[in-house]
């Protein structure tokens, strides 16, 4: 993906022949003509440079540097200004600005400039991404620590809770008054234990201690529990829901955890490309699919009243059964790859997503645990339209 440049200039005609010049070499460009417009912008989409002058209507540069770094945390800021004083530009470096640039510039050091400033963000991306990892690791140790703690306790509380109906199933109502009222209380105890049980386990799965063993596993059943896990972010982003599994899918052989790990990244990694989709979704509850998705859970209906826009955001899980074995496309209607980012999407610690909402392992640990089932992973996208993610099973 090319770096991404917003452009901050009143001069219309200066600013859009700069986007052109830039745009010719290789850089995608954004122009805004005042600061309003320029967070206005950064509100709908990250830039990784902002090259803002310092002569601005309304607000300078200098008061509009810490807005747009409030914007975007992560964004590098370059300074242009037709005045040469060293005040001014010490002021811009207190206030995070990367480079002080006087005009008029010459291309190719605003150039050089702007690429010095995409370096610097990515070194600071993948130092935070990696902070993230190792914090990750520590929770996982701490997790399994937890899990083990809180196993044989809930353990003996279900065993006891069991033990108590049993018991007060045989017992004449006669004979105890409170019979039912007991029973209640027993299966209530019973219930939640159960529930401490479902917790400690996804705990164990999530740091690679899960059950390791193989089984066979309805996929279709195991999809739409992975939905059903997301019933709330479907639902806030107004995504429409296509699932679409055929009857009588063949089972697949393989440790559950780890599957669920594997399909659990792909559906996220599509909800999280619909989240950065530009244009809000267009899925109301009154469009057919929306109101109804095939063979999923009532409680996927996406949220009334979810932002109309020109595109809808698209989720669409299909399953098929082949003579080559079993067949699982993810789909999505996000902002999709371009040709130069989709090659490494499979690399761990690679990401597209700014640092803090993920550590690039999602898609990595998914193509392990295909592979290591026998099966392959792959993925198609297209610029502007979404992605598709084909995963093949042995059965």
């Amino acid at each position: 993906m090319p770096p991404r440049v917003l452009l901050v200039d009143d001069e219309r005609d200066f600013v859009d022949a700069l986007a052109a010049r830039l745009g010719l070499r290789g850089l995608e460009v954004l122009v805004a003509y005042d600061g309003d417009q320029a967070l206005a912008g950064l509100a709908e989409q990250d830039a990784d440079v902002a090259v803002l002058d310092i002569q601005l209507p309304g607000r300078s540069g200098l008061e509009l540097i810490a807005e747009v770094r409030a914007a975007r945390p992560l964004i590098q800021v370059v300074l242009l200004t037709g005045r040469s004083s060293l005040s001014t530009a010490v002021a811009g470096m207190k206030q995070g600005a990367l480079d002080y640039l006087v005009k008029p510039v010459e291309i190719d050091v605003l150039e050089g400039a702007i690429r010095s400033a995409v370096e610097r963000r990515t070194a600071h991306t993948e130092s935070r991404r990696m902070i993230e990892a190792g914090r990750l690791l520590m929770l996982g140790h701490l997790a399994r620590g937890v899990a083990h703690e809180i196993s044989n306790p809930v353990n003996n509380m279900v065993t006891a809770a069991e033990w108590m109906l049993d018991l007060l199933g045989e017992l004449d109502a006669a004979a105890c008054p409170d019979k039912d009222e007991l029973s209640s209380s027993a299966e209530v105890v019973r219930a939640n234990g159960m529930r401490c049980k479902d917790i400690v386990l996804r705990l164990l799965t999530f740091c690679g201690a899960g059950d390791p063993r193989a089984r066979d596993v309805d996929l279709a059943g195991l999809v739409k529990d992975i939905l059903g896990r997301r019933v709330e972010r479907v639902r806030k982003l107004g995504v429409e829901l296509d699932l679409d599994c055929a009857p009588d899918l063949p089972r697949v052989h393989a440790p559950v955890a780890e599957l669920d790990e594997a399909l659990s990244a792909l559906v996220d990694n599509a909800l999280d490309a619909l989240d950065e989709t530009l244009a809000p979704a267009a899925a109301a509850a009154t469009s057919p699919a929306a109101a109804s998705p095939p063979d999923g859970p009532e409680s996927l209906r996406p949220e009334a009243g979810a932002s109309p826009g020109n595109r809808c955001r698209c989720l669409r899980i299909t399953a098929r059964a082949g003579a080559g074995g079993l067949g699982l496309e993810v789909a999505d209607t996000g902002r999709g790859m371009t040709p130069e980012v989709l090659p490494h999407i499979f690399a761990p610690f690679y990401s597209t997503k700014e640092s803090g909402q993920g550590v690039g392992l999602g898609l990595a640990i998914a193509q392990r645990v295909i592979h290591s089932l026998g099966g392959e992973l792959t993925a198609t996208s297209c610029p502007g339209e979404g992605s598709t993610f084909t995963v093949r099973l042995p059965v």
